[in-house]
């Protein structure tokens, strides 16, 4: 969504992905640190354990501050949850190609935050620019 002025400038945008999985993990124990991982009476099994969904946005926004000087200030925002690992084991252990032989389910998230500025000052015969950026 751009929103323009003359001077001034606004860029916005959101979205969302969801990866359906498609790894079974069919050796997973029951209940970690009490049950055998041999005993097939201690194991459960769980479908598509490598799912994923990603939330993204952006912002940025630029400024024509006076004639020589503008500035853009940008931010960039993910947070990403996974179930599981994309990982089979058929060479190693004879499972199925899309068959994890994992114990246990190993979810992950992750978010990612940048926020930058970009000033760029002309003086005619040449223009100084600064970039910073901070990352979290």
């Amino acid at each position: 969504v751009p929103l323009v002025t003359d001077k001034f400038a606004i860029r916005a945008l959101a979205g969302y992905y969801r990866d359906p999985g498609f790894i079974d993990a069919n050796y997973l124990v029951i209940e970690p640190g009490v049950s055998v991982p041999d005993d097939p009476a201690d194991l459960t099994q769980k479908k598509d354990v490598n799912d994923e969904r990603t939330w993204v946005s952006r912002v940025g926004v630029f400024g024509q501050l006076t004639e020589n000087l503008d500035a853009t200030l940008t931010h960039f925002y993910q947070d990403s949850k996974s179930g599981g690992r994309q990982l089979t084991h058929r060479a190693s252990y004879g499972t199925g190609d899309y068959e994890s032989a994992n114990r246990y389910l190993e979810p992950n998230h992750r978010q990612n935050s940048l926020l930058t500025l970009e000033v760029n000052w002309d003086f005619q015969w040449a223009t100084l620019t600064s970039a910073t950026g901070y990352a979290d």
